[in-house]
């Protein structure tokens, strides 16, 4: 046989063609990077619109607390001692759309010391009434006493202790 023993040469031959690569994007490259910014941008908004609402919570909530507070320091520390169970006076000064409750306990062991709890209700703007009272008029109505207290409840509550001075 011919070429037996002897070595075969192969040749590699090197492509003179060269891929050129164009810089820039397809159009579907750009569509699904559209696709993406437009999911995050409207993550972004919905998260600004969240952020925006809980702070108007957040600030109608400090808004009534202090209402709560001015009642307590104007109205229920001057009132007498001995009939302050009984008190019930609203201030002329409550917010539209809002309703105040006083509740007066007894301490359990010191017969000289009371706790009073100033309990504010309000509706917020999207028509959401902020605590249990729902129908705004400072007294628990039948269906109203969700958390089963025997009060109203809200998140806006001052409570403090007055002991008899006299």
């Amino acid at each position: 046989m011919k070429g037996e023993g002897q070595a075969q040469v192969i040749h590699l031959y090197k492509s003179s063609r060269r891929r050129i690569f164009f810089a820039g994007l397809t159009l579907v490259e750009l569509t699904i990077a559209i696709a993406i910014f437009v999911i995050a941008a409207c993550g972004i908004v919905s998260l600004f619109i969240s952020c925006a609402t809980f702070t108007d919570s957040a600030g109608n909530i400090t808004r009534m607390t202090n209402v709560a507070r001015q009642e307590l320091e104007d109205n229920v520390r001057s009132a007498n001692f001995a009939t302050l169970n009984t008190y019930s006076q609203l201030p002329p000064n409550v917010p539209p759309r809002t309703s105040l409750a006083c509740y007066v306990q007894n301490h359990p062991t010191v017969n000289d010391i009371k706790q009073v709890i100033i309990v504010v209700c309000y509706e917020e703007k999207s028509n959401r009434v902020l605590g249990e009272d729902q129908n705004l008029n400072g007294v628990l109505d039948g269906g109203e006493d969700s958390d089963g207290n025997g009060r109203l409840s809200s998140l806006c509550e001052v409570a403090t202790y007055i002991a008899r001075t006299e």
